[in-house]
């Protein structure tokens, strides 16, 4: 049976499918860390695992997409690239490994955590040798699924396996690298099979090149990551102990359901791109439906992780980790404001304006470091929750602003005013009627629910419009169909 017109249905399966995988074994993973470390040695954890989140995009620093892209184009150049990155990308981790180090020693006091990222630093060896970029340009992208989902499952297993008691704290480390290394050892037994030389090549003059050509996405993926985990950095620095892993359990919920976002605006990106390129009334024609719905859709979600956060914080994490409940309620926030800002972000991106992109998150950096310093000292983990909210109100504020100017008009917050007060309301009421109540937030989720096509009676024909707007390679551009030949 000839699958070839199912193509890329099949890549989503298998990267969906993977992703899935992986997610769930990782949760359960961290899930097991929390309870069996307990909140003091988890928040070093935590702390060890953001720096190395940091750094691992730095050492990749963008050349995935740029290789991916290249080998795709000409495969004959398919040989050079798989050593040119991996030799670039080990003279980044030569520098990034050291910057941890140094790090650690300027934030931490105890002992066991600068161990502990000590050896967790050596992981960022690992990256040199993650080519999924390198199957990626080469459309095997089962490869890259199952990578996922091997690295996550083989965590799961050892965190299980071995470390029993918070006496076993170091012993993460050693998994954090091993995990890394069976990643890095699959590709390349992939790589060979597939006669693709395996080697690094370090030439000075190849590797500013490729820096310069992914300047704009690694500096973008760099900077985005700053924004996801300095708010933690800044609590372990000034708060430290349990305080970390409030922070740090909280936002690893929040941000896995934020991944979300960037699935829907990944998703919807071809409609948009195409309907920009022809004119501003076809782009409006889909970005405001858009808005409107991701604005009742993430505001819902939020409300309903508020009003269960102490819930989710003692099944998911354990009876000592209720404290995570409070920057867990005020992190999720962070999503109605993220689905939101993607479409001014995305609509950059779409017009060729990713430079923008990566100066509304730089904006977004610059308000997590004030009002971090600001808020964290007095509030805790809270204050960090804070923070990120701050910082994704500030990239869409500078997103919002360089889209309306440089692309078209933008939906801004006179659309999501509504469900905002709604949730608002909701949250007071069952404050007022007991925080502990569970009919009270069940209540409040359906009169949310029930409210809405009332309030805002554009909101059923938006969903009904959206669901119509990517179908096939069918787009209708200024009340016309026209078709996108192959």
């Amino acid at each position: 049976m000839n699958n070839s017109k199912f193509k890329a249905l099949w890549d989503f399966i298998f990267l969906s499918g993977g992703e899935m995988i992986g997610k769930i074994a990782g949760l359960v993973a961290f899930a097991y860390l929390a309870r069996t470390l307990g909140p003091k040695a988890y928040g070093s954890v935590e702390v060890a695992l953001a720096l190395l989140s940091i750094l691992t995009l730095l050492v990749q620093f963008g050349f995935g997409p740029i290789g991916a892209r290249e080998i795709s184009r000409n495969p004959e150049s398919t040989n050079l690239y798989a050593r040119w990155i991996p030799g670039s990308r080990l003279v980044l981790a030569l520098i990034a490994v050291p910057v941890m180090w140094g790090i650690a020693e300027i934030m931490s006091h105890s002992p066991e955590t600068k161990e502990l990222i000590f050896i967790t630093a050596f992981a960022l060896f690992g990256i040199v040798w993650n080519q999924s970029w390198l199957f990626q340009g080469m459309e095997k992208m089962s490869v890259v699924s199952l990578n996922q989902a091997l690295k996550m499952v083989f965590y799961f297993v050892c965190v299980v396996l071995f470390v029993k008691s918070p006496d076993d704290l170091i012993k993460v480390a050693y998994i954090e690298v091993a995990s890394a290394a069976v990643m890095a050892f699959y590709f390349l037994v992939i790589q060979r099979g597939l006669s693709v030389p395996i080697g690094i090549r370090i030439n000075p003059q190849i590797i500013l090149k490729m820096v310069k050509k992914a300047f704009a996405v690694g500096a973008s993926n760099v900077i985005w990551a700053l924004n996801q985990y300095l708010p933690t950095l800044i609590v372990a620095l000034m708060v430290g102990g349990a305080a970390t892993a409030w922070m740090g359990s909280a936002h690893r919920i929040v941000n896995a359901i934020i991944t979300f976002s960037m699935v829907y605006h990944f998703n919807l990106f071809p409609a948009v791109s195409y309907r920009l390129h022809h004119s501003a009334l076809a782009f409006n024609k889909i970005v405001w439906p858009s808005f409107r719905v991701t604005a009742w859709a993430g505001i819902f979600i939020a409300l309903v992780i508020s009003l269960f956060a102490e819930w989710v914080s003692f099944i998911v994490f354990g009876e000592n980790f209720v404290e995570a409940a409070l920057p867990m309620a005020v992190l999720i926030w962070s999503l109605p404001l993220t689905l939101l800002n993607g479409h001014a972000r995305w609509a950059l991106i779409a017009k060729d304006k990713q430079r923008y992109v990566c100066y509304a998150q730089l904006a977004g950096t610059v308000t997590t470091v004030v009002v971090g310093l600001l808020l964290i000292p007095s509030y805790g983990p809270s204050g960090g929750a804070i923070t990120m909210v701050f910082c994704s109100g500030m990239v869409w504020l500078v997103a919002h602003m360089y889209a309306s100017k440089l692309v078209a008009r933008i939906p801004s917050i006179d659309i999501a005013w509504r469900p905002f007060f709604i949730a608002l309301m909701i949250l007071f009421l069952v404050q007022f009627f007991g925080d502990d109540s569970m009919i009270a937030s069940i209540v409040g989720i359906v009169l949310y629910l029930g409210l809405a096509p009332f309030v805002d009676k554009t909101l059923i024909g938006d969903m009904h419009a959206l669901s119509k707007i990517k179908n096939d390679k069918h787009y209708e551009i200024a009340g016309k169909k026209q078709v996108i030949k192959e």
